[in-house]
């Protein structure tokens, strides 16, 4: 039986120009089994430490598009 490997990725969903929903990765994180032995020591802190990440992630994101309205 082969061990299942779960990956945490930062993804940003949205409308594309035909109307349909999709999403694409901002950021991969990496493994959980990883994450643990950094932000552990449960399931929790990681997804706790991913959701601060992701929080950054659109901060920067909307620095970003302001900065490109302005000009």
């Amino acid at each position: 039986m082969d061990k299942v490997v779960k990956w945490c990725y930062i993804t940003k969903g949205y409308i594309n120009d035909k109307g349909v929903s999709t999403s694409v990765v901002v950021r991969k994180l990496g493994t959980l089994n990883d994450l643990l032995k950094e932000h552990g020591p449960t399931r929790d802190d990681v997804m706790a430490w991913a959701r601060e990440e992701a929080r950054i992630e659109t901060l920067n994101y909307k620095k970003e598009r302001e900065c490109q309205s302005v000009q």
